[in-house]
Order: structure tokens, then sequence, then C-alpha cells
């Protein structure tokens, strides 16, 4: 695809950001076919133009590229895409890949590997990945019009991270992430870190979550970018840095989502980012709608993007409104906090087959995963302190 970027040096670098892409969901939709051979405008709607006039559009890459192979046991679904897709991305003119998430690893190290190598037969480079912690966690860098763009990225302790079994994700641990970030910005104009963890298909943040994203602006981030809620949770201003707590699905076909899932699956940010190397960074949000049952997204139709926006600045708003927040997951702990209790008193003693080490990693995921592990610490706090509540029905 051919990009009509603007060449003037004293201009903006425009970044375009998009929430999590899952094209193939293990071949249930043939979204590498589609990109591979139908039109931009056919596939990406109005946002098509947006995509070709952007300086860099980066990918948050939530399957590996993978044929084959033996998914590893873990919490949740197993999600590969068609190894084709790279050169998918490539004609659709995504120019990075970001693949710090909970599924890079789903199919092993192998599937990172044969990921990072379809990638790299495209010239598409990538970042939150690699053979060691060390590695994951080095920035990429590039430059347009200029200006020398960092890249870096984490997420959550859960199945996709690195460890000493080989390739994986960077893993968030604020004091060495911290470290990272600090080095990084020291190297680059402006510095975009991308964070993978949050409550899924809850519409805001953490109070835990607000506190370790708010560090990585400290630590010298221009911009934090946050994804895995697959439903948009707001956005601040935090010290003159934006973080976007997490933008939503991009292109996630799925066969019939869950009740809980259906009304939020669908819908999605965009995040158009104005890079230069003396101001702030600005940014235009725009909202997308997607179709569950196959591969295509558009910037949403007037008639319903009011109601939509409204809803945003309402997610904006509680961002800033610590009480209302701590009342909101007062209730989500109870509810997430029990629910996940419920799933660990039957644990077997040792396995004796697949259902066993499922129900041990369900166990260990609680303790692994920051999300996890607040949630039931903080259930736990309250339930001894005898200050539980029945939550409130959504």
């Amino acid at each position: 695809m051919t990009k009509t970027r603007n060449s003037k040096q004293n201009s903006s670098v425009e970044v375009l950001v998009t929430g999590d892409l899952c094209p193939d969901k293990c071949g249930y939709a043939n979204g590498t076919g589609r990109m591979l051979n139908e039109s931009m405008e056919d596939i990406f709607g109005r946002l098509a133009g947006t995509m070709k006039n952007a300086d860099v559009v980066v990918a948050n890459l939530e399957a590996p590229l993978v044929a084959k192979g033996k998914p590893i046991i873990k919490c949740g679904p197993n999600l590969k895409a068609d190894p084709k897709f790279a050169q998918a991305m490539k004609r659709c003119g995504y120019d990075v890949a970001n693949l710090a998430n909970n599924h890079i690893r789903d199919f092993g190290p192998e599937g990172v590997v044969s990921t990072v190598r379809e990638l790299e037969k495209v010239s598409i480079p990538y970042f939150g990945v690699g053979r060691t912690a060390e590695e994951a966690s080095k920035p990429l860098f590039m430059t347009r019009k200029g200006l020398k763009i960092g890249f870096l990225a984490f997420a959550e302790n859960e199945f996709g991270v690195v460890d000493e079994y080989g390739w994986g994700a960077a893993s968030m641990d604020p004091a060495f992430n911290g470290e990272a970030v600090q080095a990084a910005s020291k190297q680059c104009d402006v510095l975009l870190v991308f964070l993978h963890g949050s409550s899924e298909y809850f519409p805001h943040p953490s109070p835990g979550m607000i506190k370790r994203y708010r560090y990585y602006a400290r630590c010298g981030a221009s911009a934090v970018i946050v994804s895995h809620a697959h439903i948009p949770q707001g956005w601040e201003i935090y010290q003159k840095i934006p973080i976007f707590y997490c933008l939503g699905n991009f292109m996630f076909p799925w066969p019939t989502p869950p009740n809980a899932r259906r009304k939020c699956w669908t819908q999605g940010l965009a995040v158009r980012l104005f890079l230069s190397k003396t101001k702030p960074v600005k940014f235009e949000v725009i909202p997308l709608q997607s179709q569950y049952d196959k591969v295509s997204v558009d910037i949403l139709p007037p008639a319903r993007r009011k109601a939509f926006e409204k809803h945003l600045q309402s997610l904006c708003k509680t961002l800033q409104q610590p009480k209302k927040l701590q009342r909101l997951w007062h209730d989500r702990y109870v509810d997430r906090g029990s629910n996940l209790i419920k799933r660990i008193r039957n644990l077997p003693e040792g396995y004796r087959s697949h259902a066993d080490l499922m129900q041990w990693a369900i166990l260990e995921n609680m303790f692994r995963c920051e999300t996890h592990h607040e949630i039931v610490m903080k259930y736990l706090h309250l339930l001894r302190n005898r200050n539980i509540s029945k939550p409130k029905k959504a």
C-alpha cells in the first residue's frame, strides 16, 4: 500500500494506534484472506484513509502467526492466526507490530519465533518480545520526518511472558520496567509505552492499575496506551501525558460472543497521536464499530456516535473521581473475587489428567496476573473485615 504522507519536516508525525487485532480466531474467520485480496475500503471503511495518511500505523497483534503447533496449558482460549497474515498486514499499511500480550505464547515459544520470522520476511519491525527478559524489554526506535520515536511494551504476568523455556512477551515489572522506560526516553524524542493488562469487560481500570500506569508516565513515557479489556476504559491527561486505559477491540471476530461480551465486543477506539520534539503529545480519539462474525471495521456512524461519545466522556470523568471509582471497584472485587475463589475450592491433589492441569493453571494465574491478584487480595481483605456488600446489577 502506498501511503500519502506529509513530507514537511516541520510538521508533526502522526502515529495511528488501534486496539486488539486477532484476524482468524483459530480458523473461525478468514481475516487473512480478506486482507490479502480485498480493498482497504471494503475492510476498514472510512478508517482506510486515516491509515493511508498516517506516518506510522501500530498493530497490537494478539495472536501468534503459526500454522501448526501444540497449544500450551493455560487459562482462556489458545489463539493463533495464519502465518500469511504478516503479508496482509504489510499490504494494509501496518508499519510496526506490538507483540507483548497474553496470547502471543499460546502455542509456546515456537509460536513466538514463527511470528517474528513471518514479520521479518515482510520487513515489519516488532517490539515487546524476545528470547530473554532483557531482550524482550528492549525498545524499538524508528525515525519519521527527523523525529526519533521509541516503542516499548510490557504485558501482565500471565502465560504469554518470557521465562526460562524461551521466547515470550516482556513482563510487567514496574521496578525493572521503570529503568527501561527512563533509559529509552533518553535515546529518542518521543517514547510510546504500550501495556497489556486490565480487567476484561469492565469499563473502568482498577485503582491498582491506574497507580501502576501513571508510574510509567512519570518514568518518561510521552504517552501510555493500554489494551486487554476488550472494552474502552476512557483516558486522562496525567502530568501532561495522555494515558489511554484501554482501546477495546479493533478486529477480533468471534463466533457468537457470550452475552457479557456482546455489548462491548464490537465497539473500540483508534487513536491518532500527533508527535513533535517540543510539545506534549496531542491526540484524536476515533470511535469504531466492528462485526464479531466477520472481518471488517469502520468509523462509528453519526447516528450511533453521539451516544457512544457521551459514554466515553462519562468514563473519563470517573477516572477523576477516586471515591466513585472505589465504590465501583468494591462491587467488582466482591463479584469477581468470589467467583475466582469458587473456582479453586476443589483443587485436585497433584494431577492425573489435562483437566487437573487446567485447574492448577487457574490457581497459578491468580498469583501471577496483576489484575487477578489485586481482585483476589482485595476481596479477601473485604471479607476478613466483614465489608462485603452484594454487588449491584449493572
